[in-house]
C-alpha cells in the first residue's frame, strides 16, 4: 500500500487515502464527521458498526460527550454500547443488525 494525493474534495471526505501496488484499489479512510450520517450505528471512536443496544447507563464504562451527542441524547436517542471498545453513547439510527434498519427498498422491472 502507498499513499496517495488527495483533492481537494478528497481532504474534505477522508484523512487518508491508500492504494495497493498490486492491483491498484483505492482504500480511503473517512473523517470521523462522516460516521455520523451513515445507514446505521457506528461507535464514534472506532467507527465499529458492531454495537449493542443498551437499556440504561452502565456506570463502569466511559460515557462519550461531543455537542452532536448531547443534542442526539436531548432528542430521545438510544442508548448504545460498543462490542469492541467499551465505549456507550447515543445515536439517533439503528443497529446494523436491527432488522428494521434494513428497510432498502428494491426496484422491481
Amino acid at each position: 500500500m502507498k499513499r496517495v494525493q488527495r483533492t481537494r474534495l478528497q481532504k474534505c471526505l477522508y484523512r487518508k487515502l491508500y492504494q495497493c501496488r498490486r492491483c491498484g484499489s483505492i482504500h480511503r479512510q473517512p473523517r470521523t464527521l462522516l460516521l455520523w450520517f451513515g445507514g446505521s450505528a457506528k461507535c464514534p471512536l472506532c467507527g465499529d458498526q458492531r454495537v449493542t443496544r443498551a437499556i440504561k447507563r452502565k456506570p463502569g464504562l466511559v460515557l462519550y460527550w461531543n455537542p452532536i451527542n448531547l443534542a442526539q441524547a436531548l432528542i430521545g436517542a438510544k442508548l448504545y454500547t460498543c462490542s469492541r471498545c467499551g465505549l456507550q453513547f447515543y445515536d439517533r439510527r439503528a443497529a446494523a443488525d436491527d432488522p428494521a434498519a434494513n428497510h432498502r427498498a428494491t426496484m422491481v422491472y
